[in-house]
């Protein structure tokens, strides 16, 4: 049984995609994305692996892990899961520059942060972050009318954690 389900959710300035892709008896998909967002994505993988080309280069963002992915970037995304797993479910939120714009005020940065010029950037992961997310993820899934303001919110609050974690992860929006 394939099965290969995507649910978009726009809330307010957001964008969400939420994928889940399985192919029964087998632990890769032979389904290749090709990308290229006007939107940075904030990617994470709740179960198995995403795989990310760009040019010759494959990035790898692992069971509960984040990575932010440069606005107009090229890129081909596939996924794998182990025979466990059974499927493998991603999430990409397209932070557009309004809703940049509109929460970066409310983060608080150091004035001197490194210039970032990769096109991908891993993020390590935390409890508070792990938390958030999963917080996230039951709103997307599980309720049938989003709150725009709580999705905001909760990707506001993730956004803050991860400034906590590398405050240099916010470069990559320039």
């Amino acid at each position: 049984m394939n099965e290969h389900r995507v649910k978009y959710i726009q809330s307010g300035g957001l964008q969400i995609v939420a994928a889940c892709e399985s192919v029964s008896g087998d632990s890769a998909s032979e389904k290749v994305t090709e990308i290229y967002h006007p939107d940075g994505l904030l990617l994470y993988t709740q179960i198995g692996k995403l795989h990310i080309k760009i040019d010759e280069k494959v990035f790898e963002v692992p069971k509960e892990n984040f990575a932010i992915l440069r606005k107009y970037t090229e890129a081909s995304l596939y996924k794998t899961w182990t025979k466990e797993e059974r499927l493998a479910k991603t999430y990409a939120f397209g932070l557009n520059n309004d809703f940049i714009k509109k929460v970066i005020h409310k983060i608080k940065l150091p004035r001197r942060t490194q210039n970032i010029t990769d096109k991908i950037i891993k993020i390590p992961t935390s409890k508070k972050l792990s938390i958030l997310m999963l917080c996230l993820i039951t709103h997307i899934d599980e309720v049938q009318d989003i709150d725009a303001n709580t999705i905001e919110e909760k990707t506001l609050e993730t956004l803050q954690t991860l400034a906590e974690t590398d405050p240099n992860v916010f470069n990559i929006f320039n």
